[in-house]
This record gives C-alpha cells, sequence and structure tokens, in this order.
C-alpha cells in the first residue's frame, strides 16, 4: 500500500479487508493520527491516517468519504488505515528484511530492501499500542 508517497506493507494475517471510507465522524482530543470513526457494515471503525506519524506533518489531504482504507485486525480491535492505493500482494524474503532503527520504528517492525526500492513493514501490534497510548494521554490531560 502506498500512504503519502511511502510504500508500506503489512502482514496478510493482520488484513481483514479493503473498503472505501464512507462518512467520517470526528472525534475530540482524539490521537493525532485518528481522523474520526467510520460505519462499516454497522460496525464502528476507528479511521487512522498515518502521515502524521511518517512525516510529523498533519496531511493536507482531508478524509473525504470515498478514499480507500485498509481495515486491519489484531487480537479482538480492528483499525482502519488511510491510503492513497494498494498495490497487490507481494512475496518477499526473510534475507531482504532488516529492522527498524530510527523513530518510524515506533509503528514499524522494520523494511524490505527491494530491487525497485523500499518497502516499510507495518507492526499492527505497535500500532494500536501506539494509538491507544496517545489516546491515554489524552483523556488525561482533558479539564476535568
Amino acid at each position: 500500500m502506498s500512504i503519502d508517497g511511502h510504500s508500506l506493507a503489512v502482514e496478510l494475517r493482520f488484513i481483514e479487508e479493503v473498503f472505501r471510507s464512507g462518512y467520517v465522524t470526528r472525534v475530540p482530543l482524539a490521537p493525532p493520527c485518528m481522523v474520526g470513526l467510520t460505519n462499516l457494515r454497522g460496525q464502528v471503525i476507528p479511521l487512522l491516517d498515518l502521515t502524521k506519524i511518517l512525516t510529523d506533518v498533519a496531511s493536507s489531504r482531508r478524509p473525504l468519504p470515498d478514499r480507500e482504507a485498509v481495515l486491519l485486525r489484531w487480537q479482538d480491535i480492528r483499525v482502519a488505515v488511510l491510503v492513497d492505493a494498494t498495490t497487490g500482494v507481494i512475496k518477499t524474503h526473510l534475507d531482504a528484511f532488516y529492522p527498524m532503527t530510527n523513530a518510524h520504528g515506533l509503528v514499524f517492525a522494520g523494511h524490505f530492501r527491494l530491487p525497485k526500492g523500499r518497502l516499510d513493514l507495518l507492526d499492527v501490534k505497535k500500532l494500536v499500542e501506539h494509538v491507544r497510548y496517545q489516546a491515554a494521554v489524552g483523556a488525561s490531560l482533558e479539564p476535568r
């Protein structure tokens, strides 16, 4: 998948489906990467824009209806990530994998070096934990 010019991969076991986002409801005090909630066949799904994590700059794109999103599941938690494009399934070899050592390791396991460039591997568990942490910190800063 591609987000703001970055090529990203997710292990197939974490992907439930690719869908078009519908109406997005904004959530007050949500983590910076959470653009809101969307309804997918009666299920309320948190919708994330990873641009803030990838570039440390807020995305100029608005989460308009009909944007492509990838629905991810880690244990019993479902989140969707807005993407610019899904590019298909590729088979890689572990000898091309390099663990992440920089700040992006916050939500990435590492990257693959491929003949046509680099492919960062999104760690779904780390992503969910990062969003949960940001939400908890935001809630603790809320005036009472």
